[in-house]
């Protein structure tokens, strides 16, 4: 069986200042979840902070989730996440779904 060689490069971006970092290629078969979570120094911030992964072609976790996540504070102050993404996006979507009901009356 032949081996893939097919490489993808991955985005990275800060949970604590939310600028985008360094790309990272990663060969198929080497993948991480959307939304991987990586430990990595960062020059900005000048210390370790997490780092959200984003594949440019991926479809679970885009930059507008990154966005939704980091701008609506599911990030503690040491990068982890408060709730695993999925629950993170039902509750803010039900929250804001139920304040639209209550001023639509």
């Amino acid at each position: 069986m032949a081996k893939s060689n097919h490489i993808t490069i991955s985005e990275f971006y800060c949970t604590q200042c939310g600028q985008k970092g360094i790309m990272i290629p990663r060969k198929a078969n080497a993948q991480r979840e959307p939304g991987h979570l990586k430990n990595m120094y960062w020059i900005h911030c000048r210390k370790e902070n997490n780092f959200v992964e984003i594949r440019p072609f991926g479809q679970e976790y885009l930059y507008e989730d990154f966005l939704l996540e980091f701008k609506n504070g599911n990030f503690n102050e040491d990068g982890t996440r408060k709730e695993p993404y999925r629950q993170f996006r039902h509750h803010y979507w039900c929250q804001k779904n139920k304040k639209e009901v209550e001023e639509n009356g």
